[in-house]
Order: structure tokens, then sequence, then C-alpha cells
């Protein structure tokens, strides 16, 4: 017994490795939660551990869908290493019932996430540094460990995670509370990118309609604009990016290649989805099959000689090879998921505003599918699970 609760304990600090490496490095993180799978296959208690699982409707509905994706690489028109290759990105989600298994208590779930914060902190800093001693150049200062689009997704999550801590603790509020404002003004101010603001700016929104207090709500609108107002008057971070592509608005048509490329490949991308999503509505085109079948059908794009591996949308990647089937199984996942994140007593939970913030950023990246996003998912699936069993047993 001693054996097992020092092994599950050894699980436990896995769990906060991997909340500090996953802002930091992917390689981190994936080792540390290939370790606590390891642990939780070594230390037994089987049938505690099938309790722990199997009442969670959401899990079973992650297996169907990706059981879905398994039965999609057989009808798929992409090569096979090509539907292998898909089908690993999305099967990184299997370590969810690991960490499930683990079960860590509140207190390693706390810790997981001041590592989490702790490590966005490290991003922002450094961003900062490389800012004042002018290192960034032409790229944007938040892309540290990862690209700007995964970068400013977890920095909006520690926003979240700071703000709603520190509305609902009494000791370190004010700190958090800094510390969330912190955050906003490097995404603001230092990040060039749309979908971190995106995200924040939305799930600050669902935050203060969340609670009912319309005077909160219309402050907050209030204060995003003027924010934004800012940004773009005196051309600053992502203001700067906006006005590119402002003044560049033919790009939209054009799909020219400079800083506001993105939003026409977006628009490009979108457009085309649809297209290829109303050739075959119900089932898709298989599993791997997004690269292909646009090439197939529109060439390369007007931006350059690459094939574009997916469009920019969780939702249309997942619909164009998975058909109406696999979004509405995809749509019941975050449905269910979202019921277990609210907290049992109706108070917002940084759990549930980080995954309408998700899902929101899955509008404008494939984030289920790529390796920061993806493991992010897993990250954020596994606590609000964990935290569902802990309120049950409490």
């Amino acid at each position: 017994m001693q054996l097992t609760q020092k092994i599950n304990t050894l699980g436990c600090v896995f769990f906060i490795l991997a909340a500090l490496c996953l802002p930091l490095s992917i390689a981190g993180y994936n080792l540390t939660i290939a370790l606590i799978a390891l642990c939780v296959l070594l230390s037994g208690n089987w049938q505690e551990k099938w309790g722990l699982i199997k009442p969670q409707r959401s899990l079973w509905l992650l297996l169907a869908l990706l059981i879905l994706f398994a039965i999609g690489m057989l009808y798929s028109s992409a090569e096979w290493s090509r539907r292998l290759y898909i089908l690993k990105s999305y099967y990184k989600l299997l370590y969810v019932p690991f960490i499930v298994m683990l079960n860590p208590s509140r207190k390693w779930c706390n810790a997981a996430l001041s590592a989490f914060v702790l490590a966005n902190l490290v991003v922002a800093l450094v961003a900062i540094v490389q800012v004042a001693a002018n290192l960034s150049h032409h790229t944007d200062p938040t892309s540290v460990f990862h690209n700007h689009i995964g970068g400013s997704m977890m920095l909006a999550m520690a926003a979240f995670i700071c703000f709603i801590y520190g509305l609902s603790t009494t000791k370190y509020k004010w700190q958090l509370l800094v510390l969330s404002i912190f955050f906003i003004v490097i995404l603001l101010f230092f990040n060039t990118g749309k979908t971190g603001p995106l995200v924040l700016m939305l799930g600050f929104l669902y935050i203060v309609f969340r609670k009912k207090n319309w005077k909160y709500a219309l402050s907050t609108i209030v204060l995003i604009l003027i924010a934004f107002l800012i940004i773009i008057r005196y051309d600053i971070g992502l203001g700067r990016t906006l006005n590119l592509a402002i003044k560049n608005s033919s790009a939209l048509i054009k799909s020219e290649h400079h800083n506001s490329a993105s939003i026409a490949m977006r628009a490009q991308f979108f457009r085309n989805s649809i297209h290829l999503i109303k050739q075959k509505p119900l089932v898709g085109y298989g599993t791997g099959s997004f690269k292909n079948e646009y090439f197939k059908t529109f060439g390369y794009p007007a931006w350059g000689p690459v094939k574009p591996g997916q469009p920019n949308n969780s939702y249309f990647v997942i619909t164009v090879q998975l058909g109406v089937v696999g979004l509405i199984l995809y749509l019941l996942f975050l449905l269910s998921l979202w019921r277990d994140s609210i907290h049992p007593d109706h108070k917002t939970s940084a759990n549930e505003v980080m995954l309408v913030g998700f899902t929101i950023g899955c509008l404008t990246e494939s984030f289920v599918r790529l390796s920061v996003g993806g493991f992010f998912f897993v990250f954020l699936i596994s606590l609000i699970l964990i935290t569902k069993n802990n309120a049950k047993k409490s």
C-alpha cells in the first residue's frame, strides 16, 4: 500500500511538472505525461480507477470521436502515412483517462495551475526582455517557446486563472488581479497575433455575462473598446497587425503575403472548406484527407506554393474529414465537458472559462490537432474531470 501511495504521489509531481512544461517545452510535457501514464499503470487498484472513469460521459464521447477518426482512415483519400500522422495527432487525447485515473487532490490541481501561471509569467518576462533588447526583430515577442498563436492562447488562459482566483479568494487577491492585468497588457501591447486577444476578450465577456451583472458587462465592453482604440491609434502590438489588415483590405481578395495575410488565409480557408463540406456532408472525406482534397479542388493558395494541411479552424477540419456526424459528436463532447466544468454551487470556475476560451480559439486555429493546443486540451479536460470527481468526494 505504501508503495502504491508513493507511486501516486510521484505521478502527482509529474502532473505539476507537465503543467509547468506546457507553455515552455512540448518535449518536456510529452515526457511528463508519459511518466504519469506509467505511474498509473504501475500503481494498480484497477477497480477503483475504473470507478473514476466509468461514470464520465465526456470520456465516452471522446472515445467515440477517436473511434470515428479510426474508421475515417478506412475511406480516406489521403496516403496511409498521412492518415496515420493525423490519427496520431488526435490520439494524444488518450492520455486523458490516465490523468483522470491518477486523480490528484484539489491541492495538487491548484499547484498544477500555479505552475502553469508561473511558466506563462516566464514567457511574458522573456517577451519584455526581447522587446527591450530589440531581439524580436520582425517576429512576435510572445513567440518565446511556441509560435505566437499557441503562446498567446496560453497567456490568455493564465489571465483567466489569475482573474477567477483573484475574485474568489481573499488571500493574494490583489496580487492575482494585478498579474491578470499584466498578462492582458502583454497580450495587447506585445503580441501581434489575433487569436489570443480574441479568446481573452470573449472569455472575459463570458465571465461578466455568467455573473449576470449588466453593470460589469457594460464596463468590460467599454474597457475592451478603449484598449483596442489605444493599440490601434498608437500602432502598438496587436494594433499594428489590425492597422495593416485595415490598410491592406485588398488582401482579403488577393491573399497577398504580408502581415495581414492570416486574415485573408482564414477567409479563403473558411469559404473553400464550406464548399468541400457541401460535396460530402454526412461522413466527409476521411481522416487526414483535408490536405489532398483542398489541393485537388482549389490548387495552391494565392499566397504561395504550399499545400494547406488544415483550415485554421478545428470545426471545419473535423467536418471535412468526418462530416456532420463527426462535428455533432465533437460538439456533444464539448457540451458535456462544459456541463462537467460548471462549479457545483454554480460559481464561475477557471476550468469553465478556459474551456469556453479554448472553444473560441478553435474558430481561428486547429488547436485540437496541433501539438500545443492539443496538449493544452489534454490538460484542461483532465482538470475538469478530476475537479468533478473531487467535488463528488467532498
